[in-house]
């Protein structure tokens, strides 16, 4: 998807229907890999978030390429020119004085000037934020010290974080939430909706396995003694 993500950015400006195009692309890859992810793929490993966060870092680069592109192609009076030229040497001057223009010039021309300033405003922020690393951290929250925008609960929640809990313990106290598997019937919001109990869900994975269960007749066995 970011192949999809990046492609997009690049050429939806002068090709804005690749747009809704990735967009449909995105929906149908999400459920479909849902599908086989839930029926027949394997559990997968014990991936941590860092991989969300690394692909999520990414996403500001293919923002930064969209108007690169953007403004190199709105730029260019030789691709979106709507003038009439009477005779050859009409077309040859105009393209001469177009050429003669500065870098500068094409892009502070009136419909290009907005994109440029979007993609000159978010490269120094990047810029800045990869060269002070750490300390930007450090001068956002200063700036919501000053802004009155820091919240209060940060500095409790950064000591709990530090405690040593093993994963029974923060189960058994809420502090994970979540399924331990992925297996779908394990969610109660599900075992709840399909009327089966932890029992028959620790056993199956797949969502038909549900049309074997009666949760009636073998509640109706576990209260007479007769359940095997």
């Amino acid at each position: 998807q970011m192949v999809n993500f990046y492609v997009c950015m690049m050429y939806s400006l002068g090709i804005p229907i690749l747009v809704p195009i990735v967009c449909i692309s995105s929906i149908v890859t999400y459920w479909f890999d849902k599908f086989m992810f839930q029926n027949f793929y394997k559990t997968p490993p014990n991936f941590s978030a860092s991989i969300s966060f690394s692909a999520s870092k990414l996403l500001i680069f293919g923002v930064i390429l969209h108007l690169v592109c953007g403004v190199s192609m709105f730029s260019n009076e030789l691709i979106f020119s709507s003038k009439t030229f009477n005779t050859e040497g009409s077309v040859q001057k105009y393209t001469e004085d177009y050429e003669d223009e500065t870098v500068f010039q094409q892009a502070t021309q009136n419909h290009v000037v907005v994109l440029t300033i979007l993609l000159v405003s978010i490269t120094a922020l990047v810029i800045v934020k990869i060269a002070l690393g750490k300390s930007f951290s450090f001068l956002t929250f200063l700036y919501k010290f000053i802004c009155c925008k820091a919240g209060g609960g940060a500095g409790m929640q950064s000591t709990q974080n530090t405690n040593a809990v093993s994963y029974s313990d923060a189960l058994r106290r809420g502090l994970i939430r979540g399924l331990p598997s992925y297996n779908v019937l394990l969610n109660p919001v599900y075992r709840e909706a399909f009327r089966i109990d932890l029992n028959f869900a620790g056993k199956h994975r797949h969502v038909d396995s549900v049309l074997q269960y009666d949760m009636e007749t073998r509640a109706e066995k576990r209260a007479t003694g007769h359940d095997a």
